[in-house]
C-alpha cells in the first residue's frame, strides 16, 4: 500500500486536529480550583503562594509530602527537636526573619542558649589527633606558615584572599565565565598542592564529592555571600524559630487562604499561553490561569511537562547535580566526652562522617544531640548499607575511637535526601561551566510555567534564597495575569 504526498499531509493535519482536540477537550475537563496553583509547600511554594493571595489571587497548593516545610525538617520527636534541614540563620535572613515576624513566630539566638565546648576531635585514618600532635602531624600537608591551622578551618583560611569575586552578585557575570571552572582546578591553577586540596576541601564535602564536582563560581559565591550575610549586623547571632524551623512554614500555610493538599503528587504539568492543568498521581486534572514549580530539578525531571521544556533549561533540569547527603541524629544517654575529657564534636575522613555537637551545655540536661553528616560518598555508603545499619557502624566507629562513649548513644533519626523521593538529593550543585550556562535561563518562565525555589536564586542563600525566588516567580505571575 501506498500513501501519495497529499494523503501523507492530510492524514498528518487530521493527527494534529485530532491531537489538539484531545488537548482541548482535556483541558475543559479539567476541574478549575483556583487562578494559581503552586507545586510544593515549602519556603519557596509558601511564600510565592501568600504573596499572590495578597495580591488578590485564588491560590491552591500541592505537596506530595504528607508534611509542610519541604527541606525545611524538624523533628519534633526528639530531644533538642533537631533539624535536619534548614538548621539555622544569621542576621542577614532579612526576609526570613520578617517572615517569622509576620507569621508571629519567635526566634531563638542560638549562641545565647547553647555553650559549645571548643574545637571538635581530629580522625584521619582511623586514629585521633590532637591539636597539639597536629603540626607534626605526617598526614598535615599544609604550608609551613599554616601548620597550626586545623582541617576543617584551612579551606575557607586559603580561599578567601584567592577569592576572584569582589561582591557575591558577581557570579553571574559574564566576565567571570573563564571562572567558571572546578574548584579542584582553580586552586591548582593558584599553586596549591593537590594533597591540600584533598585534605581541606574534599575530605567532608558541602558540593559533590570532591572538589572536582563543583564550579569555582559557586563556591565563591557561597563563601562571599556568607561573609555578607553576617556582616549585616554587629550582633554574632545564630537565628532558629523557636520549637523548631519547620514552624514558621507550618505557620505560613496556616495563613492562606486557600488549600494546602498533602499527598497530592504531581506527575505531570501542561502550560500554554493562557492556562496550564496539573496532572495527579491519583489522575486528577487541575486547572489553573498560572502554574509555579518549586519543585527541585532533581525531581521535577520525572515530571511529564508538554509542550516540552527547551534548550539550555531542559538541560539544566535534567543534568543539575544536588549534593548527597545522609543525616543521623544520636541521642547521648550521658555527657561522656566530660570523662575522656575531648571536645564531643568529631571531623573524621573515616566512616563516622563529621559529627556535629548540637545543643551541648543547654539549661535543661547539658546533653542535646548529635547531628552525623554522611556527605558525598560517606552518605551514598550509609544509603547503601541501611539506616539501622548505618546508625550501628556510626555508633560502633565512635566508640572504638572514644572509648568513654561506650553504651552511651543511640540512635534517633537517620534521613537521607538523595534517598527522599521528594528531592533525591538536598542542595543543588553547579558544576564546572554550568553557573553560566544554566543560571540565566534557569527560572525563565515556559509558557505559563513558573518556577521558584533555592536552586533558582541569582543572590541568596538557603531558606533566604528560598524566599527571594518566592518574590521572583510572584512577580513573574502578577505581570502575566495583570
Amino acid at each position: 500500500m501506498t500513501t501519495n504526498r497529499r494523503e501523507f499531509i492530510a492524514g498528518g493535519a487530521a493527527a494534529l486536529t485530532g491531537a489538539a482536540l484531545y488537548r482541548s477537550v482535556a483541558y475543559a475537563q479539567a476541574q478549575s480550583v483556583a487562578d494559581v496553583i503552586v507545586i510544593g509547600a515549602g519556603l519557596s511554594g509558601l511564600g510565592a503562594a501568600g504573596l499572590l493571595e495578597e495580591a488578590g489571587l485564588r491560590v491552591t497548593v500541592l505537596e506530595g509530602r504528607q508534611r509542610i516545610g519541604g527541606r525545611v525538617y524538624t523533628r519534633y520527636d526528639l530531644p533538642g527537636r533537631p533539624e535536619l534541614g534548614g538548621s539555622s540563620a544569621t542576621p542577614g535572613y532579612g526576609r526570613w526573619i520578617a517572615a517569622a515576624e509576620k507569621c508571629g513566630v519567635g526566634l531563638t539566638d542560638l549562641r545565647a542558649t547553647t555553650t559549645r565546648s571548643p574545637g571538635q576531635v581530629l580522625v584521619l585514618d582511623g586514629k585521633i589527633i590532637s591539636p597539639e600532635d597536629w603540626p607534626r602531624s605526617p598526614h598535615n600537608v599544609f604550608p609551613e606558615v599554616d601548620k597550626n591551622t586545623m582541617p576543617w578551618a584551612y579551606g575557607g583560611k586559603l580561599f578567601a584572599p584567592l577569592n576572584p569575586l569582589k561582591s557575591f552578585s558577581d557570579w553571574i557575570l559574564p566576565s567571570h565565565r573563564a571562572d567558571d571552572i572546578s574548584l579542584n582546578d582553580f586552586l591548582l591553577a593558584k599553586g596549591v598542592d593537590q594533597r591540600v586540596i584533598d585534605l581541606a576541601f574534599s575530605t567532608v564535602p558541602s558540593y559533590g564529592d570532591t572538589a572536582h564536582d563543583v564550579s569555582v563560581l559557586m563556591f565563591a559565591f557561597i563563601a562571599s555571600w556568607g561573609r555578607a550575610s553576617s556582616a549585616v549586623s554587629t550582633k554574632r547571632a545564630s537565628y532558629r524559630i523557636t520549637g523548631g524551623n519547620q514552624r514558621l512554614p507550618e505557620a505560613m500555610a496556616r495563613m492562606l487562604k486557600g488549600d494546602v493538599r498533602l499527598g497530592a503528587r504531581v506527575v505531570g504539568i501542561e502550560a500554554n499561553a493562557d492556562s496550564g492543568v496539573v496532572t495527579l498521581e491519583s489522575g486528577e486534572r487541575i486547572r489553573a490561569r498560572a502554574i509555579i514549580s518549586s519543585m527541585p530539578y532533581s525531581t521535577l525531571r520525572h515530571v511529564r511537562i508538554a509542550p516540552g521544556l527547551n534548550g539550555v533549561q531542559h538541560e539544566a533540569v535534567h543534568r543539575l547535580a544536588y549534593q548527597n547527603l545522609t543525616q543521623v541524629v544520636l541521642i547521648p544517654r550521658t555527657p561522656f566526652w566530660l570523662e575522656d575529657g575531648l571536645p564531643p564534636s568529631m571531623w573524621t575522613d573515616g566512616p563516622a562522617g563529621w559529627i556535629s555537637a548540637e545543643g551541648v551545655g543547654r539549661s535543661d540536661d547539658g546533653r542535646g544531640y548529635f547531628m552525623v553528616y554522611g556527605r558525598g560518598r560517606t552518605g551514598l555508603y550509609w544509603d547503601r548499607l541501611g539506616q539501622k545499619a548505618a546508625g550501628e557502624l556510626i555508633i560502633r566507629e565512635i566508640e572504638r575511637l572514644r572509648p568513654a562513649a561506650k553504651g552511651q548513644l543511640e540512635v534517633g533519626a537517620v534521613h537521607s535526601w538523595t534517598m527522599d523521593p521528594w528531592n533525591a538529593g538536598d542542595w543543588a550543585v553547579f558544576g564546572p561551566g554550568q553557573v553560566t550556562r544554566y543560571l540565566p535561563a534557569m527560572a525563565a518562565p515556559h509558557q505559563r510555567l513558573f518556577f521558584c525555589g533555592e536552586h533558582t536564586s541569582l543572590a541568596n542563600r538557603g531558606m533566604e534564597a528560598a524566599l527571594e525566588s518566592a518574590e521572583r516567580a510572584a512577580i513573574e505571575v502578577l505581570g502575566e495575569l495583570r
